[in-house]
């Protein structure tokens, strides 16, 4: 028996929250025992994260975006943030 085709029908439909981005970036952040969320600020539309407020690093700054990039369903970031020295 030999196979005729392949149907793939699968469909993933993920829905960003914005308290679930903010609880992952304030994890990222206590993970680096550094300083915590309070000063970002997350937008939802969609599927698309706009980050803004204000960090203390650089480092800090580039883990607020890596974690909203690893938070299941965004496929947008943008980085509105300052680096506040």
């Amino acid at each position: 028996m030999r196979v005729a085709g392949v149907s793939d029908r699968l469909a993933i439909h993920s829905t960003v929250s914005a308290t679930v981005v903010k609880s992952e970036i304030g994890m990222a952040l206590k993970r680096a025992a550094r300083s915590d969320a309070r000063d970002i600020s997350v937008e939802v539309r969609g599927n698309d994260v706009t980050l803004t407020g204000a960090v203390y690093r650089l480092f800090e700054r580039e883990r607020v975006r890596s974690s909203a990039w690893a938070t299941p369903g965004v496929r947008n970031a943008v980085d509105n943030m300052i680096v506040a020295f």
